[in-house]
């Protein structure tokens, strides 16, 4: 591995603190030392991605997704020789949102070629399939996903009699395994449901044995934390549901293959313990954000390829004796030895994909990077690709290293193999679309890795057979807390309206990919609604006609869930003097960030508002006002811990309107709630909840309702007094005050010193107008502040 000397660490760290974040630090990745690299074939188009590669009569076939600025996707196929495309055919001419394309061989002496597909339609996500005829079309489309939910993530295998269709399906508001069949005649099975997890179920693959045999393996979230689980079906009856891991620590992505004697064995990549739980950062006061010591943390601080030969019949796990070399680990668990428990925090191996080739040798391919600063530094604003490598084991061990060139940009880009005789074929999507002016390559790759000499015929060893046991998920997500208030039903939902992606520059790798985003909010924090809000700097500088853009917003779409999570599309407008982020219903107000607030402010209509960064980065914050294209202000964050009640109170001292909500910004999760009352929940009621300030900020999911009178917390009205200020709340822990804040200063509090209260309270109000509002505090720290009430007291 390139490791730099104890020197140049000792330097990079010292010009790392005096130089802030603005200034380049080089290199900022290593990477392992590949002793060969294989330089990809780079297609033409550089909007081209999502491709899959298959081998079928022996030559190679990829089917990839086209992208066009204005108009949307299409599928495309083509046969791929050495000096460049063979063939090359349009498959939909319908522009669109599209998804997975894959291509599958069916089994025979007269084998097909199968084209699918995930469409979108009308915002519901659909999968369809065909056999390509002679002439390479596909003569009949047939639609297999059966429910009203999204289908997604589906994965397709060629079986006697058919092929067999698994994917990610949302089944009544949450993600199940599902499993359906393509017979000979072009006939569908019934849909069968695989995973049996009352959790979320994740990124499904699948493989057919020689006897028939259709083994499926799933990521399965237990209500702590996520696991890889397995399941067969054989002879017409499916097995119990098997664990291939149970720790505590996140686990998933797998991926399955087997050898042509029938040997089952899968990779999945393994991440920290306590993934998603309650973590704020580590910023203050040393600027680092992410701590090298900390027991929790972002959910992107390193990863580990796993990999185990799978016993079907008994569910037990063997690994072999030799795992996959991963240096960077070492080096990166050697900068924290007087950590008890230390991570290799800045180390990453993940997303392995695996095949047999011709010759019954196991390749893996993966990606990685050591991200060496990470948690010893200041630094953010870095980012220089994660590579692409690959390795083959057999009897006699693991084959050197390969690196196959390019580097892919960012954690969800596709990477797809095929086995041939003595090796792998390959097909990526590279490049990155953000601020600085990148020169690096884009679209999609084509390698082939190949390994020559003798073949060590031996069984991979491995180590005596575990049994993980059965990761039984334990998932306390109630219904949403409902109320009554003057004859309406009101419900209580929890919200995140600032999250990042590695798709901003600021906090790669740490704040994860988009799927580990709706991963966490639909699973571990148990949200009702989320905006991701990449930076409109880096997603094409606010082109809303980009294909970074495209592919966020199908994100949305892909990952709402049946009357339980509502995604919105949105995105951080990053002006240091008026930094806000935009929350809509609609999917085409991305903007470049240059324009005056109120510029900006004047093409949002009523399905669009603001909500400004916290206060300390928008200097010309309280310059403008509108109070319906701002109807909140964030409160608290995670990110930095940090609450704004005083620049709150200085613009509410403005005689502004707006309601309070907490965000994550980077980094934090569970920490920050935007909590709604809404009287309906669906993804429009929401959205007009939180417009009509009917909202708090918590950092914990507290129940807190506010009223006076027959008006609730961010509500304007007028009155000859003050009506009593009726506050119910239901804490988290003994709720130790309860304070009212009238124009800014705290004029009563009450110390309840128990975790319920139901109670009234009469605070006197002079003529003319004021804000009022309640902070809440528990036992345990956790906070809660409601929305002022803006009330014009009479002479």
């Amino acid at each position: 591995m390139r490791t730099p000397p104890v020197i140049l660490i000792v330097f990079l760290l010292v010009q790392a603190g005096l130089a802030g974040a603005q200034d380049p630090i080089e290199p900022f990745h290593f990477f392992d030392d590949a002793e060969k690299t294989i330089e990809g074939q780079l297609f033409e188009d550089p909007l081209d991605h999502e491709g899959d590669v298959a081998r079928f009569n022996g030559e190679t076939w990829v089917t990839w997704l086209s992208f066009t600025r204005g108009e949307g996707e299409r599928v495309w196929i083509g046969r791929h020789g050495k000096n460049g495309w063979i063939f090359r055919k349009r498959m939909t001419d319908q522009p669109g949102a599209y998804g997975n394309p894959t291509l599958t061989v069916t089994k025979g002496d007269d084998p097909t070629l199968w084209l699918s597909y995930e469409f979108e339609e009308g915002g519901q996500w659909e999968i369809y399939a065909g056999e390509l005829n002679d002439r390479f079309d596909v003569e009949k489309k047939i639609k297999i996903s059966d429910s009203p939910g999204a289908d997604i993530d589906h994965r397709v295998v060629a079986a006697d009699g058919g092929l067999w269709v698994v994917w990610q399906s949302d089944r009544e508001g949450q993600f199940d395994i599902v499993a359906r069949q393509i017979t000979d005649e072009g006939d569908l099975t019934d849909t069968e449901v695989v995973s049996q997890s009352p959790g979320g179920d994740w990124r499904p693959d699948a493989i057919t044995l020689s006897d028939g045999t259709l083994v499926v393996a799933w990521d399965l979230f237990n209500g702590n934390d996520y696991d890889v689980a397995f399941r067969a079906k054989r002879n017409g009856e499916w097995t119990a549901v098997h664990s291939i891991t149970a720790s505590p620590a996140f686990e998933g992505r797998v991926r399955l293959a087997a050898k042509s004697d029938d040997e089952v064995w899968a990779t999945w990549e393994e991440g920290a313990e306590y993934w998603g739980h309650k973590y704020v950062s580590a910023y203050y006061p040393n600027k680092i954000f992410v701590s090298l010591t900390d027991e929790r943390g972002p959910l992107h601080r390193f990863r580990k390829i796993r990999l185990a030969k799978i016993d079907i019949e008994n569910g037990s796990v063997s690994h072999p004796t030799e795992p996959l070399p991963m240096p960077s680990i070492a080096e990166a668990l050697s900068r924290n030895k007087d950590v008890e428990n230390p991570m290799p925090i800045g180390a990453f191996y993940e997303r392995g994909e695996i095949a047999f080739d011709g010759a019954d040798r196991l390749w893996l391919v993966y990606r990685h990077w050591y991200a060496h600063l990470l948690g010893v530094a200041p630094n953010h604003h870095y980012e220089e690709g994660m590579g692409v490598f690959a390795r083959c084991l057999d009897g006699g061990g693991w084959s050197q290293l390969y690196r196959l060139a390019p580097d892919q940009g960012d954690g969800v880009q596709r990477l797809s193999l095929a086995p041939t005789k003595d090796g792998v074929e390959a097909l990526w999507t590279v490049g990155r679309t953000d601020r600085r002016p990148l020169k690096r390559p884009r679209g999609l790759v084509y390698a082939s890795v190949t390994l020559d000499g003798d073949t060590d015929k031996r069984p991979i060893p491995v180590l005596e057979p575990e049994t993980p046991g059965v990761s039984k998920a334990k998932i306390d997500n109630p219904k949403p807390s409902s109320a009554e208030f003057d004859g309406q039903d009101y419900h209580l939902v929890f919200g995140d309206l600032h999250r990042h992606t590695d798709l901003s520059l600021c906090m790669v790798p740490a704040d994860g990919s988009l799927d580990d985003a709706y991963r966490y909010a639909i699973d571990v924090a148990q949200l009702d609604f989320l905006g991701v809000t990449d930076h409109s700097r880096d997603i094409a500088r606010g082109n809303h006609l980009s294909q970074l853009w495209w592919r966020e917003r199908k994100e949305v779409t892909r990952h709402r869930l049946t009357d339980v999570f509502f995604p919105y599309f949105a995105y951080e407008r990053s002006r240091q003097d008026t930094d806000h982020n935009v929350i809509s219903l609609r999917d085409d107000m991305l903007r470049p960030y240059e324009p005056p607030l109120p510029t900006f402010w004047e093409i949002c209509d009523k399905d669009t508002f603001t909500l400004p960064h916290q206060p300390f980065f928008n200097s010309g914050l309280w310059e403008y006002n509108d109070n319906d294209r701002r109807p909140l202000l964030e409160i608290y964050q995670g990110c930095r811990d940090s609450t704004a009640e005083v620049p709150a109170n200085e613009g509410l001292g403005l005689d502004y309107r707006f309601g309070f909500v907490a965000s994550s910004d980077h980094l934090s999760t569970n920490a920050s709630f935007a909590s709604v009352w809404t009287d309906k929940v669906d993804r429009e009621s929401i959205f007009r909840s939180l417009q009509a300030r009917r909202t708090y900020g918590s950092t914990d999911k507290i129940r807190l309702a506010v009223r006076a009178g027959d008006h609730w917390m961010g509500e304007e009205f007028a009155a000859k007094e003050m009506p009593p200020i009726h506050v119910t709340a239901k804490g988290t822990e003994d709720i130790s005050l309860i304070q009212f804040v009238v124009d800014g200063k705290r004029e009563k509090t009450l110390n309840p010193n128990r975790t319920e209260v139901d109670l009234k309270e009469s605070i006197d109000l002079s003529p003319g107008r004021h804000y009022v509002y309640v902070r809440l505090e528990q036992k345990d720290g956790n906070l809660a502040w409601a929305s002022p009430f803006f009330v014009e007291i009479g002479e």
